[in-house]
């Protein structure tokens, strides 16, 4: 299925200079009008990017429309500029200060969860035992973990899903929300948009962050920090009314 939400995403946005640009280890770091981010999980290593060394020069607009590529990391870039450049005023009033975990304990006590990706808060799910079922979906399953092929027959069944924002990179995103019609929808992590436009695709909380601390967060990325090791991050989520 085409990606229907990157059109309407770009139109989104607000063309803007880049203040800075980086890509470190695991995220994509674009300072804009805002500072957006994206993972870069699963990226080539050494792949080629188009326009390599030149993208500072570029505006966010332009870059932005590297999204749609099947390349992981240009996608990536792209998407980055899309959260850099995103109008964060017309929302700021609706931004609650909490984090995707807190949303599900609240959605899915006692129901079944389906979790596209495994996140190092699962551990702690399955200690509480609060799910009724928790189903865990992998590209590649270790332990209880199932294989990304079995969507189809369980996310039907789930009351509650997450949703990665890293599905925008990947190009998922719209077949994966497509099985989700009857469930609480939580799209979560730093390559989260925050934008109402996602309630429009089913998405019922938008968990994303924002980033308080430049200096901070630069500096533990560029020691090779995963997200939940960084500093200077605020964790917010937008849900609908």
């Amino acid at each position: 299925m085409a990606d229907q939400i990157i059109n309407r995403l770009l139109d989104e946005i607000i063309p803007s200079k880049v203040n800075d640009f980086a890509i470190y280890r695991h995220t994509v770091y674009m300072d804009s009008l805002n500072v957006g981010l994206a993972s870069t999980a699963n990226a080539e290593p050494c792949g080629d990017i188009a326009n390599s060394g030149q993208l500072h020069r570029m505006t966010t607009d332009k870059i932005a429309e590297m999204m749609p590529s099947p390349k992981i990391i240009e996608a990536a870039i792209g998407l980055a500029a899309v959260n850099a450049s995103l109008d964060h005023e017309k929302i700021k009033d609706r931004l609650v200060s909490t984090n995707a975990v807190n949303v599900l304990l609240e959605k899915g006590q006692g129901k079944n969860v389906s979790i596209i990706g495994h996140f190092p808060f699962i551990a702690g799910l399955v200690k509480k035992k609060s799910c009724r079922n928790l189903w865990v979906f992998e590209l590649h399953p270790k332990g209880d973990d199932l294989s990304s092929d079995r969507l189809p027959e369980f996310l039907p069944q789930s009351d509650v899903v997450l949703i990665s924002g890293t599905t925008l990179i990947n190009h998922t995103f719209d077949d994966i929300t497509a099985m989700c019609k009857n469930s609480y929808n939580i799209l979560l992590g730093p390559s989260t948009p925050l934008t109402p436009l996602l309630f429009d695709y089913g998405i019922n909380a938008v968990c994303g962050v924002i980033v308080t601390e430049k200096e901070k967060a630069k500096l533990t990325f560029a020691q090779g920090a995963r997200y939940r090791d960084a500093e200077g991050l605020e964790f917010v989520c937008l849900r609908t009314q």
